[in-house]
């Protein structure tokens, strides 16, 4: 099943808890690799009985974006010339 589009999801609450089915809309991960994720410790789960919930938290904390991997380059000052002495170096 495709995943809906984002704006279609109602705003994540992260106090709430999400069963799987619909972190795995959130955070846009098959079901497998949300499992795969989980028994690595990579996400971190709550069992109840025979039900698994992920925190909001969790989902909030796995979606922000906390590196930027091609960041445009910050402009640069213009600053003046250096002057220079008579034997062209820099004074």
């Amino acid at each position: 099943m495709p995943h809906p589009p984002l704006s279609a999801l109602p705003p994540l609450d992260p106090r709430q808890r999400y069963t799987i089915e619909e972190a795995t809309r959130y955070l846009r991960l098959s079901r497998p690799s949300l499992y795969l994720q989980i028994s690595t410790g990579s996400i971190l789960s709550i069992k109840e009985r025979k039900r698994r919930f992920i925190p909001g938290s969790e989902i909030v904390r796995l979606s922000s974006v906390t590196t930027t991997v091609a960041a445009a380059p910050v402009p640069r000052q213009a600053q003046p010339p250096k002057e220079r002495n008579r034997a062209g170096k820099a004074a």
